[in-house]
Order: C-alpha cells, then structure tokens, then sequence
C-alpha cells in the first residue's frame, strides 16, 4: 500500500490518480474527503487525517510501505513533514519519497539574495528522513508551469507577464512530469538513497518565456519586468500570505542573481520519454490563457 499525503494539492493529485488508474494499492491523506473524492475519484482509498494528529497519522499508516511525503508550504512545513516521518518510522515505513525544491542545498555568496526561507526547511526534513532508517528519495523540481496559471487572467487580458526576474532565467517544469517521476520512484526499485534534481528542460528569460507564450497562443505577449513592491502588492491582492509574499520574492531574487540552475533532460531520463516543453502544457491550458492555443512545436 502507498500512502500519499497533499493528495489534492497540484503533484499529490496527479500521483494519486496515477497510481489508482495503474492498478498500485494507493491511499491518499486528506483533510475533506468530499472535495477530495471529486478531485481523486473512485479509485483511490481515502484516509481522513491532520498531521498535527499523529493518531491520525497512525491509522492512516496501517498496512503502508511507501509514501510521498507532501506538506502545505509554509513556515510549519518541516514540523508537518517531521510529524509523518515520525509515524511512517513507527508503522514499519520502507521507503519514503519526499517532495522538495531545487536548489534546496545551494547557498549563496557574500554579495548574493538571499536563501529563500523555504530552503532550509525542506533541507532540515530531507535530513530528518536520511536520519530515519527508512530509504528515502529527495524529488527536488524547479519552478512549475503551473505558476504560470496565476498570471493567466493578466496574459489573457492585456497580453502581459509580469516578474521581477531581471536579466534572470528560470527552467520551468510541468508538474504533471514531476508527478510522473514520484509515481516512478514510489513503484521502481533503484531511487533508494538519491536527490532527484528535477529542473524543466530550457532555461528561459522573462522576454523568451513570454516570446513562447505568444507562439503557443498566436497573439502578443510581452514580458513586463517590475520592481519586488509591486510584485508583493500582486501577491497580497491575490490574497498570499505575508510568510508566501516573502518567500516567493526571495525565489525571485535569486533568479535576479543569476542563481537559477540550468536547464537538463533529467526529468525525460527518469520517466523515459520527453519532458513536456512550455508550448505543448499552454496548449494543454489554452482556455485559461483565453485563446485556443496554436498546435506548436519547438524544434
């Protein structure tokens, strides 16, 4: 049995539905079992848990082998993720696949941005699970297409993408691929003991990120650089945290740094075909950019 926890968050849901259509005995932790039996459908079992309630954690361990360790980010991750280590330790556990972020170990230099706050607590419980006993896989992505949808409505609207990037890039992932290599390391022997580092396969500036926009969608899009207040101001309309506002600036300092890390076929190397690229997920989201998306490929 394969315990997943975050099964309605963006990875968690596709690897839950993933393993449920493969047939793999799949359990998924969830707070509302309403939402999430619409979201996971009938074939995945559902546990209804809390990690700040370990009895909780308890029954929902019960008969389980492997876990993709999953928590809400926020400045409570590593406690949530110690808290399920814990119990996955007690239940008998073999392997735990743990979902974390790139660059998670790099540090910047005496003039650098700094470390995004976020780092070192997915540092600090990738290091509660090497310490646990039990084997263990680091899947460290970079930054998700999906974040792109956030800016769909602005892209839509006045053809606009807007960062505080600089002359920066970033190598954005499909979550989709990300979910694919977790349902890879959950079911496959062989990712015992690595850090996957999952970057997307192009490294893009703001201008050649909003440059594919525009070829995927057949209509302008410009990339609009801006100062880190208005980026906040955005963030604070759309309702984030003040803990997600800092935390999602710092990842955006360091790409200004020129901290991003290259781009890399990993992700098609470990799930055995081509990662998708930027035009084929737009395609795949075209109505929520406003547009049917032209059918595009980058060769």
């Amino acid at each position: 049995m394969i315990l997943v926890s975050g099964a309605t968050g963006t990875v968690g849901r596709e690897v839950a539905g993933a393993l449920g259509r493969a047939g793999a005995p799949v359990r998924a932790l969830v707070r509302d079992p309403e939402r999430a039996r619409a979201l996971l459908g009938p074939d995945v079992e559902l546990a209804v848990g809390d990690f700040a309630r370990p009895a909780s954690l308890r029954a929902a361990l019960a008969g389980v082998d492997r876990v993709l360790l999953v928590a809400p980010l926020g400045p409570r991750l590593a406690e949530m993720e110690a808290a399920l280590v814990a119990a996955a330790s007690g239940a008998g556990v073999r392997h735990v696949v743990k979902l974390s972020t790139l660059g998670v170990t790099e540090r910047p230099g005496p003039d650098g941005a700094p470390e995004p706050r976020q780092y070192p607590l997915h540092r600090r419980s990738e290091r509660l699970l090497e310490r646990s006993g039990m084997a263990w896989t680091h899947l460290r992505p970079g930054p998700f297409m999906q974040n792109l949808l956030g800016q769909a409505a602005a892209i839509a609207g006045d053809g606009t993408l807007r960062s505080c990037w600089g002359a920066g890039r970033v190598a954005p992932v499909d979550a989709r691929d990300v979910s694919a290599v977790a349902v890879r390391a959950l079911l496959d022997e062989g990712h015992e003991g690595h850090a996957h580092a999952l970057p997307g396969p192009e490294a893009l500036s703001g201008p050649e990120l909003a440059a594919r926009l525009a070829g995927a969608l057949d209509r302008p899009v410009r990339y609009v650089d801006l100062p880190p207040e208005a980026i906040a101001g955005a963030l604070r309309a759309r309702g984030a945290s003040e803990w997600m506002v800092g935390a999602l600036l710092e990842v955006m300092a360091r790409v200004r740094d020129g901290a991003a890390p290259e781009a890399s076929d990993a992700v098609g190397q470990l799930i055995g075909r081509p990662p998708r690229r930027l035009e084929e997920f737009v395609r795949d989201h075209a109505s929520s950019f406003g547009a049917v998306a032209a059918v595009t490929e980058n060769r």
